[in-house]
């Protein structure tokens, strides 16, 4: 197991209202091969007469119209993947972690419990298998692209893959965060600090008056300026 050490950096003067917590991340590297079938678009063109009405008259004219010949396509593609990272911890909201990323792994360090000082930990929530699930969705993407790649063409289409995954290495990672809430007009907000790099997110409370207010200003200054406009420009 190892850690991202915190940043030596002052978060604020309110930091005693941030709780320190260290969350629960898997991390995974794969070698996959990918065998798949789909189709080959290539484009070609052919000349088209039509005629059109110019000035009261008919011409005759010519255009390119593009075509797509498809064909059919198969074969396989490989990838290798490093540090498809999951959060195992449900204590935020998946959305919530992934936007305070990406991580500085070059603070990874092997887990030591002084860096644990000050900080409450979490065990994991989601397992390992269950995590690997979640990081082969990660790879759909690149895998896809390397597909259209392989088979080339102005367009491609894919009907099917087959991916098997190898060489697969875990790493179990503890990241650390400030988490801090508070409550305005009864209402709880959250936000939430990188505590290595310092990336902030959070909620911000909204006020409906000051909305509608903004909108009636923008309205007002809108027409404000089309009577200008017409006094300036009169019929």
């Amino acid at each position: 197991m190892v850690g991202a050490k915190r940043s030596g950096k002052k978060v604020s003067d309110a930091s005693s209202a941030l709780k320190g917590v260290y969350l629960p991340h898997w991390t995974y590297d794969t070698y996959t091969i990918t065998d798949y079938s789909g189709e080959r678009g290539d484009y070609y063109y052919t000349t088209e007469t039509y005629t059109e009405t110019v000035d009261g008259k008919s011409q005759t004219r010519t255009r390119q119209v593009r075509h797509t010949d498809w064909s059919y396509a198969s074969g396989r593609v490989e990838c290798d993947f490093r540090d498809l990272m999951v959060p195992a911890s449900n204590s935020l909201p998946e959305k919530t972690l992934t936007k305070l990323g990406p991580w500085n792994f070059n603070m990874l360090v092997k887990f030591d419990e002084r860096y644990m000082s000050g900080f409450r930990s979490e065990t994991y929530q989601l397992g390992p298998e269950q995590g690997f699930t979640k990081a082969a969705e990660q790879t759909v993407g690149a895998i896809n692209s390397a597909i259209r790649d392989d088979i080339g063409g102005d367009e491609q289409r894919i009907d099917s893959t087959d991916t098997q995954y190898f060489d697969k290495a875990i790493k179990y990672l503890m990241l650390p965060v400030w988490v801090s809430a508070y409550n305005y007009n009864n209402k709880i907000y959250q936000f939430t600090v990188n505590a290595s790099t310092g990336e902030v997110i959070g909620q911000r409370p909204v006020s409906v008056i000051k909305i509608i207010l903004a909108v009636l200003l923008v309205i007002t200054l809108i027409i404000i300026g089309v009577i200008l406009y017409q006094n300036a420009h009169p019929a």
